[in-house]
């Protein structure tokens, strides 16, 4: 699935949804509604991707997946995956974001936690 979600974002995904989807009227030239658009296809074509990527992975590997579940699960990530990438919902400045992918989680309190709920 990991696979699926990179190849759907940058090889599926098209320039012009890439660069409008996070648009809005609070920025000077863009448009909510082209950014809605933009996001909304791409989301389709990503999530379009990864069912069809579960489905080949379901037949080779011989799994009998509930047709109810699989939707819902990529209902729920075709939801999320669209309220991030339209980025007004995120408040931190995207530098700021940067910043904490270069923060070391390989010990601590945070990592031992995720690791219990993981459990």
């Amino acid at each position: 699935m990991r696979h699926a979600k990179k190849a759907a974002t940058n090889w599926i995904q098209s320039d012009h949804q890439a660069v409008t989807k996070g648009q809005h009227d609070g920025h000077e030239g863009q448009s909510s509604r082209a950014g809605r658009i933009a996001c909304t296809a791409h989301v389709a074509t990503y999530t379009a991707t990864q069912a069809a990527v579960l489905y080949a992975g379901s037949r080779v590997l011989g799994l009998r997946l509930k047709p109810g579940r699989v939707a819902a699960a990529l209902a729920l990530s075709a939801g999320t995956h669209w309220w991030a990438d339209r980025r007004m919902h995120l408040k931190a400045d995207p530098g700021e974001l940067h910043l904490m992918q270069g923060r070391s989680w390989t010990s601590g309190p945070e990592l031992r936690e995720v690791y219990r709920l993981a459990a």
